[in-house]
Order: structure tokens, then C-alpha cells, then sequence
């Protein structure tokens, strides 16, 4: 399953999105799978992966954010200024 994302270049910024949209997928799964917990347990265990994909998300997210904030630096000291 994995393979096939990385048959082809990939740069960190399309991986970091692939991520994003696989947790997003998972938070839609977990909520399934939530609404149909049967004990107190179950319903606690995927509550915590709802959780830990929101929070993978958000870390997902800052380190996008930081690269696209490094391209600008590199981008902006690449001109020439003379």
C-alpha cells in the first residue's frame, strides 16, 4: 500500500499533505467506529485515536508550515539585491 505513493519523487511538502489527508481519513474512521463502540472501553480507546490524529495533524501541519516558511527565506535571499 505504501509502495505505491513512493514509486514516484515526492517532495516533503506532498508527503507532509498525503499525512494530513491520511489522518483525516482516520479521524472519519475512528468516528465510525466510535459511534458504534459497545463498552466504556471502546468508546475510550477510539475518543484517544480521534484525539492523537487531531493532534498528528496539528504537528503535521507546523512542519508544512515551517518548510513553506524556509522556501520563503531561501527564496527571498536567492534575488540578487545589487
Amino acid at each position: 500500500m505504501t509502495k505505491k505513493y513512493f514509486d514516484k519523487m515526492l517532495s516533503m511538502q506532498e508527503i507532509l499533505r498525503l499525512c494530513i489527508d491520511k489522518e483525516k481519513d482516520l479521524i472519519e474512521f475512528y468516528t465510525q467506529a466510535h459511534n458504534h463502540a459497545r463498552t466504556v472501553e471502546e468508546d475510550k480507546m477510539f475518543k484517544a485515536l480521534i484525539e492523537d490524529s487531531h493532534q498528528h495533524i496539528v504537528t503535521l501541519e507546523k512542519q508544512l508550515s515551517e518548510i513553506k516558511a524556509q522556501q520563503e527565506t531561501d527564496k527571498a535571499l536567492s534575488y540578487d539585491v545589487y
